[in-house]
């Protein structure tokens, strides 16, 4: 014998204050409880500390279709802590935020069972860090650990059926993220997004790590798990991981309205756990809040939209149903993410017949800072896609085989009002058995134009209409590589005059192909414009049978140009900054002086000079005139004569010079632009007069104006030489 008896208390409607006991449902330690039950009970501590529940093994058992209800405060107004039904032992409970838990029982008037024992104490701070094992029941949670029925040590039973709802108690996401998951394959975790198994699956897990959830998280509040097990081999099951995080998106089902959003769950009129009725027919726009691409995204596994009576959801680019369209859904597969295109705004239309209705859809809604274009589509996309210049293929795409059995639809609609063209580039089927079928127009009904199987095909094929119609039919057996056929439409060209790129104030001509009404995108109704700003410049030209035909973008780039050079002299030469990098043109009184293409240029007579510089993307800056003066023949500084006779000469001359002292002569010779030709004298000279002879035949001078530098010590003279052959 130990301690005194621990207190009994049967629930009942009224609040106990204790931190020991022992609670049990009304029926006692013995008994059922009854049938039509509703009693709630509450226990707080008696020193404000936080009150714990601890369900014992093997004493709990609350028939599936009663519930014992879990609040953390002193009645059911409280916030939920969790509800419980099964014979499932549940987790250790206590108090979060005081020193109540009230508890409220509910039973119906068919079933009743054993109930449940639980031990009541105390303690200074809450249980956190709870760990829930799978579990019928609902827990309102933000944090812990989520395991299989086996817990952390076991693995899962066989046979079980277990579904079990998390709800966040802060009001944000729940994230639950799986770090070990091991099944049976045939033993799979079915994941829902919200608090029942009808609202919409994230997926279906089974097996390793190959198979394991990841991280999942809610769109809304709450995450529903249904694991069921057969009766052959059981794994180690899983841990997650459970976090609150952000707020929970905004909800919005298909209704008549305008919606500005990037960030939302888009429903049919349905919502996330019912299906959408018959005869509906109902437009709703989402924008973006700035200039960004609104983009939709369609959940795995939670489309359904009936095939056979036309309920069908259009998705429009622009603000209404006036917009272009982009696509058509039906069926239920998941379609490509699909985003605006030339706008903010994505318009839906969503049309139902009067018999049949499925379960609608799911999608989330956000914004890309671009459009998105596709390229190319496999034919179990399906639905209606319009579109100019895309590949099409078989399910395997261009590097795979297509499947066994196959039963597949789609339409494409070029996307200018006209005619669509399918070209073939490769075709390749087991012959007479695996056959592709296309129709002129949107369906099937529509008249059928060819077939194809084996290596048989058309070269191309073009609608009298809009739209083509591809059915692809396979067999059980041989699978082969499939097809690559090109869908294009008859688009507007534009063309680019001189060219697309052009320097900074230089206009681009941009002219489109003959029509009869011209739309750009600059609002212009002209067949031709001229442009000045970098961008993409786009056309609609509409020809004489009304065929509005939309051009590809053309890109103009402007390029900078570069800085205006400066003219500078030193000791006669002129001289550009700046002086590297780019390619140059000298002009004397406004005229192209011919060959001078260097960075400097010697004048020979004075007047008006400019430079003009050109950099490798061909964009060219001028320099400010510079008017020289000071060209002459210097034969005299300070110490030393000079004098070239004679000047003009035919194929000989002599340079005098006269010197009072003994110097360092350095004669060299140039061309106009700046050029060397030849060095005629490096050496001493004695002082007094000295000639130099100058042989313009044996230097290779032709007729024309050259210039002698004549370096003497530390001074420079300069003189013109004419050289003239007749």
């Amino acid at each position: 014998c130990t301690t005194p008896a621990l207190p009994v208390y049967n629930i009942s409607n009224g609040t106990v204050t204790t931190c020991e006991g022992v609670f049990y449902d009304s029926g006692g330690p013995t008994a059922n409880y009854p049938y039509n039950e509703t009693r709630e009970m509450t226990f707080c501590s008696e020193n404000e500390e936080f009150i714990y529940v601890t369900f014992q093994p093997n004493n709990f058992n609350v028939h599936l279709s009663d519930t014992l209800f879990v609040y953390d405060g002193a009645n059911s107004s409280a916030p939920p802590i969790g509800f419980y039904y099964g014979n499932r032992l549940p987790e250790i409970i206590s108090s979060q935020t005081g020193s109540c838990l009230t508890f409220k029982f509910v039973s119906d008037f068919m079933n009743h069972d054993l109930g449940w024992q639980a031990l009541i104490d105390c303690d200074t701070v809450p249980h956190t860090n709870p760990q829930y094992l799978m579990q019928n029941g609902v827990r309102y949670v933000s944090d812990g650990w989520f395991y299989d029925s086996g817990g952390p040590n076991a693995n899962y039973k066989a046979n079980e059926s277990y579904t079990e709802t998390f709800i966040s108690a802060s009001g944000t996401r729940l994230q639950f993220n799986f770090q070990a998951f091991s099944t049976e394959s045939t033993d799979k975790l079915y994941i829902y997004d919200g608090p029942t198994v009808n609202h919409p699956l994230i997926g279906v897990y089974s097996g390793g790590t190959s198979g394991a959830p990841g991280i999942v998280q809610s769109t809304g509040t709450s995450l529903t798990f249904k694991f069921i097990s057969d009766n052959s081999t059981q794994y180690a099951g899983w841990q997650a991981s459970i976090s609150c995080t952000t707020a929970p998106l905004p909800t919005y089902n298909m209704s008549n309205s305008t919606v500005t959003t990037c960030g939302a769950v888009f429903y049919d009129a349905g919502g996330p756990a019912g299906n959408y009725s018959n005869n509906e027919n109902l437009v709703m726009t989402f924008c973006s809040a700035d200039s960004s691409f609104v983009k939709v995204d369609f959940t795995r596994d939670n489309l359904g939209i009936y095939l056979g009576d036309g309920d069908m959801l259009k998705i429009y680019d622009g603000p209404s149903i006036s917009s272009s369209p982009l696509a058509i859904i039906y069926g239920y597969d998941i379609p490509e993410a699909i985003s605006s295109i030339t706008g903010p705004c994505l318009t839906f239309q969503f049309i139902s017949s009067t018999a049949n209705v499925r379960k609608g859809w799911q999608a989330i809604i956000s914004c890309v800072e671009h459009p998105i274009m596709y390229s190319e589509y496999r034919i179990n996309q399906a639905g209606v896609r319009y579109v100019c210049e895309v590949d099409f293929y078989d399910t395997g795409g261009p590097n795979g085989f297509y499947g066994s059995s196959e039963n597949l639809e789609m339409t494409f609609c070029s996307n200018n009002d006209c005619n669509i063209t399918a070209e073939f580039e490769h075709f390749y089927t087991e012959n007479n058995f695996d056959k592709l079928y296309i129709y002129d127009g949107m369906s099937v009904n529509d008249t059928w134009l060819y077939t194809c199987t084996g290596n048989t095909f058309p070269q191309s094929v073009t609608s009298s209409n809009q739209c083509l119609t591809f059915k692809f039919v396979s067999d059980y057996s041989g699978n082969y590589s499939g097809w690559k056929i090109n869908l294009n439409c008859n688009k507007a060209t534009i063309t680019a005059s001189p060219s697309a790129v052009a320097c900074d104030g230089d206009p681009v001509n941009l002219t489109a192909n003959q029509g009869v009404a011209y739309i750009w995108s600059t609002g212009a109704n002209t067949q031709s414009i001229s442009v000045v700003a970098a961008g993409n410049y786009v056309v609609t030209v509409t020809d004489e049978n009304e065929c509005s035909r939309p051009s590809a973008p053309v890109v103009v780039n402007i390029n900078p140009l570069p800085p205006t050079p400066t003219i500078s002299v030193n000791e006669g030469l002129l001289q550009a900054t700046p002086s590297s990098g780019y390619t140059f043109k000298w002009y004397f009184n406004g005229t192209l002086i011919s060959g001078a293409n260097l960075s400097f240029y010697w004048p020979t007579q004075n007047g008006v000079y400019m430079v003009e510089i050109t950099d490798q993307l061909g964009c060219s800056s001028v320099s400010a005139p510079y008017n020289v003066q000071f060209v002459g023949i210097d034969e005299n500084v300070e110490d030393v004569f000079t004098k070239l006779y004679p000047n003009p000469l035919t194929t000989q001359t002599t340079l005098l010079i006269n010197t009072s002292h003994s110097a360092y002569l350095h004669v060299e010779c140039f061309d106009v632009t700046g050029k060397k030709i030849a060095t005629i004298y490096q050496g001493n000279l004695p002082g007094g007069a000295n000639e130099i002879d100058i042989d313009a035949q044996q230097l290779g001078l032709v007729s024309g104006t050259y210039i002698l530098r004549i370096l003497c010590d530390n001074q420079m003279i300069h003189h013109k030489m004419m050289i003239s052959n007749q």
